[in-house]
């Protein structure tokens, strides 16, 4: 029999997969599976061309935890050198390595790990050797096809695969599995059908290990047959698409063969792998900054709405893409503060204490631009100061107190405005006050009298001094008399002219103080009434 350059196993007709991802890889060189894959946990469907070694099969085994499909038909495995005591252990060229598809997680207990998503898998040409326990517990396996270019099949290579209901052994003398053990622990060899060449039936019931199996047959399938009649073909459909093999016509993924006669009556197999890639109906919802945009497939949107897109994935299949933009706002304020001195205003990250106008570049909780532009007053806190505490003027001299500009004033005289007039002794308070305070300050204002009999300023003549019933002025020019008891009260303003004659004869006995102002001076002297 022509030697059959490859393995076949697949989980069965008819079975649909969802999300089916697939990726086609071609590898320079062995070891970097890993590396030339962005993201390899959603692969479903893998199909490698180039050299691939032990290194690979970890990746396909620990990294890949939904991988169902594997075609290697184009793909050379390459010896594996590594260092002891490492995984991957190291294996030969044209090796399915041991364990490839298992791993004991605690060897202690034997709990392990088994590669139950692997559905079907095409081995690259001129295999020659399946490692122990390559497939150990890889229950989705249904079929196994064992091509006549296999020499070796190492210990439990197919233990615990308890989904295989065929298996196909192209070799018309059967692999030697006597110094191996368990190859086929697990299996179900009352149910697992298998089938051998033409003609070597005989051979397969009395080897060690294939004998165990209860259903041995011929398949004429499997006769000799020159390579050119023998097909291995791969579709990558849509998912809703089909492709027919004569008769058949098939929509799922998986692994189908059909047998046909050629124009010269010779047999010819044909095996077909289907990847199915599905189509998507996607819904999105984008967010964007106003002046920014997002891109899906050719179109560029910058607007708020609902756009559709009907695209194309990389496998050609349809997706139609429904996209809801949202376009959030950036913002340029500018806003006027006022504060009181010692205080701050924040802004951002950015505190502020003084008078200024500041920028700052913010982000908003959408992750927006905001420009924010503060203009800052500070306002003072009100002082006061009405001078010296005490203030000593002759009586009936008026002062003018001021509390200074900017505030809103209450004076102890309940006089509101900035500045007062007064002539009484006494103590004088104001409270001044803004948006950030009070602040108060008080004066005391004292007079002195000066007692005198008779006087003589600026040319002023006042007698009799003291009297009971008038006093005479002598003056030259007009002058204005003012007459005040003690406690600065106006009792007598009259104009004067010359020579006066004031009568007192009216007022209550005591002081007096008489001020007596002219055009150019102020006199004030005491005057006793008895």
């Amino acid at each position: 029999m022509k030697k059959f350059l490859f393995l076949i196993a697949n989980l069965g007709i008819g079975l649909i997969l969802q999300a089916q991802v697939s990726k086609t890889v071609y590898l320079a060189s062995a070891g970097i599976l890993y590396d030339s894959l962005t993201k390899t946990e959603d692969i479903t469907n893998l199909k490698i061309i180039g050299n691939i070694n032990a290194f690979d099969f970890k990746t396909m085994m620990y990294q890949m935890p939904k991988l169902e499909v594997i075609d290697l038909s184009e793909a050379t495995i390459v010896a594996t050198i590594t260092n002891p005591g490492q995984p991957p252990s190291a294996s030969d060229a044209n090796m399915i390595p041991a364990t490839a598809f298992f791993y004991y997680s605690d060897p202690a207990t034997m709990t392990d790990w088994s590669k139950t998503s692997l559905t079907s898998i095409i081995l690259p040409q001129n295999l020659k050797s399946i490692g122990s326990g390559a497939f150990i517990g890889c229950s989705g396996l249904k079929t196994i096809i064992i091509p006549s270019s296999v020499t070796s099949i190492q210990s439990s290579a197919f233990e615990k695969c308890s989904g295989l209901t065929s298996i196909y052994a192209y070799a018309d003398t059967p692999v030697y599995l006597g110094k191996t053990s368990g190859v086929f622990s697990g299996v179900d060899t009352a149910i697992c059908t298998l089938y051998v060449p033409s003609g070597s039936k005989a051979e397969y019931d009395t080897a060690s290990q294939w004998k165990a199996f209860k259903h041995i047959v011929e398949d004429s399938g499997l006769v000799t047959i020159g390579t050119s009649q023998i097909y291995i073909q791969t579709f990558q459909l849509c998912q809703g698409k089909s492709v027919t093999v004569g008769t058949h016509t098939y929509t799922s993924n998986g692994i189908y063969t059909d047998q046909f006669i050629t124009k010269t009556g010779c047999d010819s197999i044909v095996h077909t792998l289907i990847f199915v890639n599905p189509i998507y109906n996607i819904t999105q919802t984008k967010s964007i900054c106003q002046g920014e945009n997002i891109n899906v497939g050719t179109h560029s949107y910058t607007q708020s709405g609902t756009f559709i897109d009907n695209l194309k994935t990389k496998l050609g299949c349809d997706s139609i893409v429904h996209t809801q933009v949202i376009v959030n706002p950036t913002y340029n304020i500018t806003q006027t503060k006022t504060i009181c001195q010692g205080e701050s205003i924040s802004v951002g990250s950015h505190s502020y204490t003084q008078s200024g106008k500041f920028t700052d570049n913010l982000k908003t909780k959408l992750g927006c631009d905001s420009i924010v532009q503060t203009h800052i007053t500070v306002t003072a806190l009100p002082t006061i100061s009405l001078g010296s505490d005490t203030v000593h003027v002759i009586l009936g001299t008026t002062i003018t107190l001021d509390a200074e500009i900017g505030f809103s004033y209450k004076w102890s005289t309940k006089d509101t405005s900035q500045t007062i007039t007064v002539v009484k002794p006494g103590e004088y308070s104001v409270t001044v006050s803004n948006s950030c305070g009070t602040a108060t300050d008080s004066m005391f204002l004292n007079t002195t009298m000066t007692y005198i009999s008779s006087v003589n300023d600026d040319n002023i003549t006042m007698f009799p001094n003291p009297t009971s019933s008038y006093f005479s002025t002598k003056n030259e020019g007009s002058a204005i008399l003012e007459l005040y008891t003690l406690n600065a009260v106006l009792v007598l303003k009259e104009k004067i002219e010359g020579d006066e004659k004031i009568a007192v004869n009216k007022l209550a006995k005591g002081s007096y103080i008489v001020k007596i102002i002219t055009k150019n001076n102020v006199v004030t002297k005491t005057l006793i009434v008895e």
